[in-house]
């Protein structure tokens, strides 16, 4: 949690994104809608800027690259581009995904081949298996709008606006197993099977089969 205090001292409202650097579990890097990036360095305790090269207000989710986690990605909603570090955050490149009617919300990396996925409202899923330089578009007529994303090899996870829609041959073909608004997919780094769902109407899911039987096997997670 960011405490109140310090969100009004950076002039930081509505957290995003959360990312926690994997080679520095003391760093957390927060996403928010009106001042950018901010990070802390000592858990969470105080919050400072972060990435003085980062030139979008409107950061969305944040992804450190799990083989190099000097490239981190951001969704963008001021501008709609991706931007890409590689060195840590202290400078930044943008590009666009898709057409300007769209904006990148969700950012992932699959641990299993290096695959960048960039989510975004309006025109889907995007691709890219070149570390970000060119990005394919998966699931078009399904997949309009995408909140998060969860990919291990061939099994890809998309959540957004129409739920949950899961891909288990590489996203060439999509299969809706959750029909309620979908705005965080999280899989459990132990345990594949398993993968948790926060939705607007319906709280926290809970899927025990990868997310193959999200509508009769989730559970509130309270349970």
């Amino acid at each position: 949690e960011v405490a109140p205090d310090a969100l009004r001292a950076l002039n930081a409202q509505n957290i995003y994104g959360l990312a926690v650097d994997p080679n520095d579990p003391a760093r957390v890097v927060a996403a928010t809608n009106d001042s950018g990036l901010i990070a802390s360095h000592d858990r969470g305790a105080t919050w400072g800027r972060f990435g003085a090269g980062f030139s979008s207000r409107s950061s969305r989710q944040i992804t450190f690259d799990p083989a190099d986690a000097r490239r981190i990605y951001v969704g963008s909603f001021n501008g709609g581009g991706l931007n890409v570090s590689a060195d840590g955050g202290r400078s930044w490149t943008s590009r666009r995904i898709g057409s300007t009617a769209s904006y990148v919300w969700s950012t992932a990396v699959d641990r299993r081949n290096g695959a960048v996925f960039a989510g975004t409202v309006g025109e889907g899923l995007w691709r890219s298996t070149d570390g970000g330089q060119n990005f394919t578009r998966l699931g078009a007529a399904t997949l309009p709008d995408t909140r998060s994303i969860a990919a291990d090899g061939d099994r890809i996870l998309a959540g957004g606006r129409l739920g949950i829609h899961r891909s288990t041959d590489g996203g060439a073909t999509w299969t809706q197993t959750l029909a309620v608004f979908v705005s965080n997919i999280t899989v459990d780094p132990r345990d594949a099977t398993l993968v948790y769902a926060a939705t607007q109407t319906g709280g926290v899911l809970r899927s025990r089969d990868g997310g193959a039987g999200c509508s009769a096997a989730s559970a509130r997670a309270s349970s």
